[in-house]
């Protein structure tokens, strides 16, 4: 029953099930946001899972397989590998694809939220330590296809207004 209960859930997308979850996980992000009975009831659900001697145990014997299983790794030639079927899978699998996408998107306004102000301080601090070569080297790198772009356009406008100027002397009979 519960098998063939979550696999129709998997395969349908209309599946009345996926709605209730989807239902339920907007519910309970709205109460997170904007009830704070919620988030209380959240951080000390959080605080007890965190306290509970057994999640320490379970969470230190994840971390030692880990440990073990990038020991068994070949360095240099298993990275090549891990990234190839991780591109293949994002590439083949959209839905992975978009929860891939979904995760960096909410890590990053995570970052960006929690950590913004101290972003923004370290660009202008490391900004303020470059000399004036430095500045000059990451403008040029940063723009110099555009401003080839902008020359290369000002000539071409510029000779073409000075050929439509010497067209109107002509005809005037001035030149």
């Amino acid at each position: 029953g519960r098998i063939r209960l979550r696999a129709a859930n998997h395969r349908d997308p209309d599946h009345p099930l996926r709605h209730r979850i989807d239902e339920g996980l907007e519910t309970l992000a709205f109460d997170l946001q904007f009830l704070p009975e919620t988030k209380a009831r959240v951080e000390r659900a959080k605080n007890d899972i965190l306290a509970n001697p057994a999640v320490g145990l379970w969470v230190e014997g994840l971390w030692d397989k880990l440990k073990q299983l990038l020991k068994t790794l070949p360095t240099d030639a298993a990275v090549p590998r891990i990234g190839a079927a991780m591109a293949d899978t994002l590439r083949h699998e959209p839905a992975v694809a978009s929860a891939v996408n979904q995760l960096v998107r909410r890590a990053i306004v995570g970052v960006v939220a929690d950590h913004g102000d101290h972003i923004v301080s370290l660009v202008s601090e490391t900004v303020k330590g470059w000399d004036a070569s430095t500045v000059t080297e990451k403008l040029e790198a940063a723009v110099l296809r555009d401003l080839q772009y902008i020359r290369l356009n000002g000539t071409l406008i510029g000779g073409s207004i000075g050929l439509v100027l010497h067209a109107i002397l002509v005809l005037a009979g001035v030149a």
